[in-house]
């Protein structure tokens, strides 16, 4: 009797399946959005793979957001989709640099290099996936193959929101408004996904090399695939200092930017106004040491400009002007600030930085609007550890020991056995 394997993938819009021979040839396969049914769905998949293979014997494994539970209940080995496909790109492709994955409501990102695999995964948001297309989709009244139809006549390439589809829509529907063309917005909206994926998933990381698209959109969408392929972030509306940095950036060895909060949907606004940290600022600190300059829009409107080293206090006192040539004489708070870390209250320090005060400020002075970043060359590679200790002692004691040893650590992670059980369930 034949010995067949079988993989069933079961996404958060779609369930795929597909069947393996001995010697690891794709013998049939099957792919079929589920409309949230996804018990009617698998059964008509393993029906129809069950009678076309009724003389053979499977070995069956299942992947995706939605296959975990039903894995339970059949007592089958299941995989988390993001280390499937890597483990399935290193056999099947070797050499590839870069895999990018966009599925029906998460992206991924996995960059491979000789010290292993750095995988990168936007769950928080459905921006730049295949719902986000199908809410475009709507309002031409068509779906994402129309729209992949119309994206190809386009001539010119518009601005549209890529991290929310409402902000999106409300983009596309001013367009529309303006008179701007179908093709026009729906290539505008493709560019859209490429903006997210750089932005939001490579987050600097450069994608170059052999790249490998996966996932339902980049399979089934030529305009999109083209687009992606091209990695190129549209220059449209800039100035010519913003377009001779972005190429000298390009052009310049590689760079991070070394805040990494743990809100995967965290933007840099946010990070700002609440002096965010994350795990590795046990080596790199908050984002507070990596802001050169911002433009605050205060309250009545007017604007503070700040760079950093310009504006100092004396004596308690700040002076500043604004703008719209106001001066501000502010007297800040007399308390000391604890040595630990501290997230709580404005950055008081005798002769603070005037930005200082304002980065961790969450909102109460303004709104940041604009912020000048200081990057760092990234690191050549980046290992990960993981230790498992018999006690809470122990690992204590690692930790203060690893301080120690490890300068160049980036962060040092704790899970409990708790955490440990969380990860396990997802």
């Amino acid at each position: 009797m034949q010995l067949l394997h079988a993989g069933l993938d079961i996404g958060s819009t779609t369930a795929k399946v597909v069947v393996l021979d001995e010697y690891d040839r794709i013998i049939f396969s099957r792919y079929s959005r589920h409309f949230a049914d996804i018990r009617a769905a698998v059964s008509k998949l393993v029906n129809e793979m069950r009678d076309r293979f009724s003389g053979s014997r499977f070995t069956l494994a299942m992947a995706g957001s939605g296959a975990l539970e039903l894995a339970r209940g059949m007592d089958v080995p299941f995989t988390q989709e993001q280390i499937a496909c890597t483990a399935s790109i290193a056999r099947f492709l070797p050499g590839v640099d870069v895999c990018i994955e966009l599925g029906g409501e998460d992206a991924k990102i996995t960059f491979f290099d000789p010290s292993g695999a750095e995988q990168r995964m936007n769950e928080t948001c459905a921006g730049g996936t295949g719902a986000f297309l199908d809410q475009m989709a709507t309002l031409f009244g068509t779906d994402a193959a129309g729209l992949n139809e119309m994206a190809k006549g386009y001539k010119t390439i518009y601005p549209v929101a890529s991290r929310c589809g409402v902000f999106a829509k409300t983009d596309v529907q001013a367009l529309l408004n303006d008179g701007a063309s179908k093709p026009d917005i729906a290539a505008s909206i493709f560019q859209a996904i490429v903006n997210q994926t750089i932005s939001g998933l490579a987050c600097g990381r450069r994608i170059q090399g052999r790249v490998a698209f996966l996932g339902g959109p980049l399979y089934f969408l030529s305009e999109l695939r083209k687009h992606l392929a091209a990695k190129r972030l549209p220059e449209d509306g800039w100035d010519d200092a913003s377009r001779s940095a972005g190429r000298a950036l390009a052009e310049a060895p590689e760079q991070m930017f070394p805040t990494d909060p743990t809100e995967a949907s965290a933007t840099l606004g946010g990070m700002a106004a609440c002096n965010a940290s994350g795990a590795r600022s046990y080596r790199y600190g908050p984002v507070r040491g990596h802001i050169e300059a911002l433009r605050l829009v205060l309250a009545d409107g007017d604007v503070l400009a700040l760079r950093r080293g310009e504006e100092h206090a004396h004596e308690g006192v700040l002076t500043l002007t604004t703008e719209g040539g106001r001066t501000l004489t502010v007297a800040l708070p007399t308390y000391t600030m604890p040595h630990a870390k501290n997230a709580s209250g404005y950055y008081i320090a005798p002769d603070v930085d005037a930005i200082d005060v304002v980065i961790g400020s969450d909102g109460t002075l303004g709104i940041i609007t604009e912020l000048e970043l200081r990057l760092m060359p990234a690191p050549a590679c980046t290992w990960g550890v993981s230790c498992f200790f018999a006690h809470e002692a122990q690992a204590l004691d690692a930790v203060c020991a690893l301080r120690d040893a490890l300068g160049d650590a980036a962060a040092l992670e704790y899970f409990d056995g708790d955490a440990l059980a969380i990860l396990r369930e997802q």
